[in-house]
């Protein structure tokens, strides 16, 4: 009997609507810029009936699925969670170029920082960096423990928010394990995000109606977010107790 293939080290998650324009260069990227492309797994979701990507890059390990159309984006990034198998797990877009090569090293490297596993790690957007958690990365472990890769409300704009909240209230416990990896960069090429201001405000152009939406869903999930933290921080000291 032939033995299982091991899974990959990372799953990249990206909900896409299959533009060639965005999702073909972002590809294009990635295979060009991963030091070791059998590590790496890419989930993409697409709504039925959208018209997939062809050709996609040979040296990528490609997994692809389905939702019916008009899904919040958080039921997409969960769709992608559920047809992926990695050991790590990055929330990713199809509107990246991904500069740095030989990140997907570099990024394992920082993973190892914790050894019980349990971290938040992103990487520089070229637009926010270090003020916003765009493409957060974390263990499987992790995302057991929170119980979630997300909540499926959020219609588009919490979902970074929301997972950097968890790991702010778990700072606040004790327990820092938020890594910013600056020379890692994915460069984000939405047009809606337009930086920081001299003032250090984000400066994001934001559907209001959807904004508003997402605003109630992240204050409604507070204490789900304590919670994930608390479980968090109890499995820390679990491990640390059992080092000893």
């Amino acid at each position: 009997m032939t033995a299982a293939a091991p899974p990959p080290r990372l799953s990249i998650l990206v909900p896409t609507r299959g533009d060639p324009d965005c999702l073909g260069p972002f590809l294009d990227s990635l295979s060009k810029t991963t030091a070791d492309p059998s590590g790496l797994e890419v989930v993409l979701c697409y709504d039925r009936g959208t018209e997939r990507l062809r050709p996609l890059p040979v040296n990528l390990r490609i997994v692809e699925t389905e939702v019916a159309p008009g899904q919040p984006m958080g039921s997409l990034n969960r769709a992608c969670y559920a047809a992926s198998s990695g050991v790590f797990l990055m929330l990713g877009n199809d509107d990246i170029l991904v500069e740095t090569r030989d990140w997907d090293v570099l990024l394992m490297g920082a993973m190892t920082h914790f050894r019980d596993g349990v971290s938040l790690i992103h990487v520089n957007d070229g637009v926010f960096k270090e003020n916003m958690c765009c493409f957060p990365m974390m263990s499987r472990l992790a995302v057991d423990i929170i119980g979630e890769i997300c909540p499926a409300a959020y219609r588009r704009f919490a979902i970074d928010d929301h997972i950097l909240d968890i790991f702010a209230r778990l700072r606040k416990l004790g327990e820092n394990r938020h890594l910013f990896i600056e020379e890692v960069v994915f460069r984000h090429e939405n047009e809606a995000y337009r930086g920081v201001d001299d003032m250090g405000n984000l400066q994001v152009e934001l559907d209001p109606q959807i904004a508003k939406v997402d605003a109630a869903s992240f204050e409604r999930l507070a204490p789900a977010r304590h919670a994930a933290a608390e479980r968090l921080f109890a499995f820390i000291q679990q491990m640390a107790q059992q080092a000893q």
